[in-house]
């Protein structure tokens, strides 16, 4: 099977850039509406916002979003995830709000994927997350076409539309 991933060194953000403990301010909540407490933590997460904004300077803010392994999952998410298995649908797509994605370590065993959660996302300046990155090294990058597959799945999440009510079934 073909490696889903490669090391990018360069000084630009991209979407599909997986980030490895990346600090990420977290506002926990507020006493007053003039302080607010704000939690630091390391987090790995992927780049979400698309490419061609972020290497035009299009946007100011960077979308990424949680990446966790399937037994980190397992832990957050028990009664959804009891065991491997609980992962089928993930692997097919009929789970929206999580991505699957192959080991950037290249290994096959499904149990060492990665799962993107789209259900939280952080925004973190661009001038924030560069610097980070930079001062952090190379970092596994999605490749094509693994990156647009990534990119739809956070589209199919993205642009759902709940109806209050739908056209009857067909008879």
């Amino acid at each position: 099977m073909a490696s889903w991933w490669e090391q990018s060194e360069l000084p630009v953000l991209a979407q599909g850039n997986l980030i490895r403990q990346c600090p990420i301010p977290v506002v926990l909540g507020s006493t007053t509406p003039e302080e607010f407490e704000i939690d630091v933590q390391n987090r790995d997460v992927i780049v979400v916002t698309q490419s061609c904004d972020l290497k035009a300077n299009k946007v100011r803010s960077v979308c990424v979003c949680p990446v966790l392994t399937l037994p980190e999952m397992m832990l957050r998410f028990p009664k959804v995830f009891p065991s491997l298995k609980n992962f089928e649908g993930v692997r097919v797509g009929t789970s929206p709000s999580v991505c699957l994605l192959q080991s950037p370590d290249g290994d096959e065993d499904n149990a060492r994927c990665l799962i993107v959660d789209f259900r939280d996302m952080y925004s973190l300046s661009v001038d924030y997350l560069t610097r980070f990155t930079l001062a952090a090294g190379p970092r596994p990058t999605l490749l094509s076409p693994w990156v647009e597959h990534f990119s739809q799945a956070f589209a199919r999440f993205f642009m759902r539309v709940g109806l209050p009510s739908d056209i009857p079934s067909f008879k």
